[in-house]
């Protein structure tokens, strides 16, 4: 949809800013250091998601995932 790839190119412009530009974030993603935190509504999950797989790409995953896995904690 059409928001969705708008949540996807704010993910790709937070990684020019925080990681390109600042230096702010590591190039590549790290998922021991990195907390994600949404309510509990399918639609802020997704856009978590979204935004997420905009600031690190597949080809930025040192671990080879092409999807993320979300632990769901209450």
């Amino acid at each position: 949809s059409k928001g969705l790839k708008d949540i996807k190119k704010t993910g790709e412009y937070l990684r020019h800013r925080y990681v390109d530009e600042f230096k702010l974030l590591p190039p590549n993603l790290n998922l021991n250091a990195l907390w994600i935190r949404s309510t509990d509504s399918k639609r802020t999950i997704e856009t978590a998601y979204t935004i997420l797989h905009g600031l690190y790409p597949p080809n930025t995953r040192s671990d080879g995932r092409t999807c993320f896995v979300w632990c769901h904690n209450k």
